[in-house]
């Protein structure tokens, strides 16, 4: 399992069964420290390389956004603390 933010603050909730039964452990990854050491240079650079195969294939896709106008920052504030499925993107 792999999470990455926990913006909600929340706890994660897993099922125990596949725990006991299928040996399952769940180890705790903090990604800016693993940026900071520079012996993950070569291994960083493979991840990039695959994230950008996977989006070339169709296979990642970046989240929906709208776009804004820097003027319309409070639209966008309201609209952000609403709906959740898309991102607020400001041009100028």
């Amino acid at each position: 399992m792999v999470t990455y933010g926990g913006m909600s603050k929340m706890p994660l909730q897993v099922p125990t069964g596949p725990f006991i039964f299928n040996d399952i452990r769940l180890t705790g990854f903090w990604m800016s420290r693993w940026y900071e050491d520079p012996g993950n240079l070569e291994e960083r650079k493979r991840m990039y390389a695959e994230l950008c195969a996977w989006m070339k294939a169709g296979e990642l896709r970046p989240p929906q956004f709208q776009k804004r106008r820097l003027e319309d920052h409070t639209e966008a504030l309201e609209a952000a603390a609403v709906d959740f499925s898309k991102k607020q993107l400001f041009i100028s």
